[in-house]
């Protein structure tokens, strides 16, 4: 397996991880598909995992101020159970901690609240519908 840190835009991988995105928010979870690519995927940082060529799993890290947010977190279905989104998250986390970011937001689906709570994310909003599936705004405080 191998790790990228690092924006992907314009390059070969671009495509492979919105072929992953497709597969694990549009046809496995029924998703709008404008899930799969937006304009800030142009300036993110995006964390990826990579097996025999293709994204196994990612999210993407997007700053703006003192808040970084980490979004668009996806496993591919057959690699779920291998801790890979745990994986993801700490990467994501520990190139946060780097910058000069105080508080760490997640929109997250509200099915994972509890798997969001173990990494110290606690719920600020009340839940909202985006991307067709309920969501939650979620916040963790960084001491850098």
């Amino acid at each position: 397996m191998q790790t990228i840190i690092r924006n992907i835009w314009n390059e070969p991988i671009w495509s492979l991880l919105k072929t992953a995105r497709n597969e694990v928010f549009v046809v496995e979870q029924g998703l709008d598909t404008c899930v799969v690519a937006d304009d800030y995927d142009q300036t993110c940082t995006h964390i990826i995992y990579t097996h025999s060529e293709k994204v196994i799993a990612s999210c993407r890290v997007r700053i703006e101020n003192t808040i970084a947010f980490i979004e668009r977190v996806s496993v591919l279905k057959e690699y779920r159970q291998q801790s890979l989104s745990k994986g993801i998250l700490n990467e994501a986390l520990t190139f946060i901690e780097k910058t000069n970011v105080q508080t760490v937001a997640i929109v997250a689906q509200s099915r994972l609240i509890s798997m969001y709570e173990k990494y110290g994310f606690t719920p600020v909003d009340d839940h909202f519908m985006i991307f067709g599936a309920s969501h939650i705004k979620m916040t963790k405080s960084i001491n850098n």
